[in-house]
């Protein structure tokens, strides 16, 4: 008997050798399968968009720009008067576009 208990008990060093390297297989496998698992469960997350709202654009900027009307009779002189305020409103028309285009260009970046 004492044999017997012999071959129970202590368990040839091959066969130790491959359990344990079956058994580190097993575990890399589930590893393996448990992380690939969490990356797919994470990218499948839907995605929700909120809705932010629009800067408006100031009132001030949208109106329609002044044309000065000219002096009656127009005489040179009062050609070149009309001329420096027609171009000061063509100024102060393209400032204000330029300023949409700067509101329109963080609407653009914030999106």
């Amino acid at each position: 008997m004492p044999m017997n208990l012999r071959k129970i008990t202590m368990p040839r060093v091959s066969s130790v050798l491959n359990t344990s390297s079956s058994r580190s297989r097993l575990i890399n496998a589930l590893l393996s399968l448990f992380l690939t698992m969490l990356l797919v469960n994470c990218s499948g997350t839907p995605k929700k968009y909120v809705k932010v709202p629009s800067i408006p654009i100031p009132e001030y900027l949208t109106r329609n720009c002044l044309i000065p009307e000219p002096t009656t009779p127009l005489t040179w002189q009062g050609s070149l008067l009309w001329n420096e305020s027609l171009l000061t409103s063509l100024e102060n028309c393209n400032e204000d576009k330029a300023a949409i285009r700067q509101i329109e260009k963080e609407r653009k970046k914030n999106d």
